[in-house]
């Protein structure tokens, strides 16, 4: 199970921000049509879909990439 873990958590962030995408789509158009940049602030919709696709994006990129060491390079299992 340890050998899968890393593409696990890849995949569950994944499917968290397919269901961020589908569940948000209108907040996410709104920060679109706004300009992106400080378009989140006074509205609590655009916040939280904001958070809910961050929090996504850093499940797959911190949790699910494998340890490197820094004798042997990607330690495979």
């Amino acid at each position: 199970m340890a050998r899968y873990s890393g593409r696990l958590l890849m995949g569950t962030a994944l499917i968290h921000n397919a269901i961020g995408v589908a569940t948000y789509a209108r907040p996410l158009a709104d920060i679109a049509r706004a300009g992106g940049f400080n378009a989140v602030e006074p509205h609590w919709d655009r916040a939280t879909a904001f958070w809910f696709l961050v929090s996504g994006g850093l499940i797959f990129t911190t949790l699910g990439t494998p340890p490197v060491h820094s004798a042997g390079g990607v330690r495979r299992t």
